[in-house]
């Protein structure tokens, strides 16, 4: 039985953080379309970008589509 190497599945998931990391800080994207994006659980994505702090921008980008998004 062949056991597959830890490193190959945690570089991948280290990639992904980085992106998810990146995506958020950079483009400011929700953390529900990072999780989509990714094909991530929304709580993995929220635990990977929770220290970012997004600009004035952003969040009043991110604000403009949850009120449109509910009309």
């Amino acid at each position: 039985m062949k056991i597959y190497g830890r490193k190959s599945r945690y570089r991948g998931a280290d990639i992904e953080k980085r992106l998810a990391r990146e995506l958020r800080a950079r483009q400011g994207l929700s953390v529900n379309s990072i999780a989509k994006k990714l094909n991530r659980s929304v709580e993995t994505v929220r635990q990977w970008t929770m220290d970012i702090i997004l600009t004035e921008e952003q969040v009043d980008r991110l604000e403009l589509r949850k009120r449109q998004f509910l009309k």
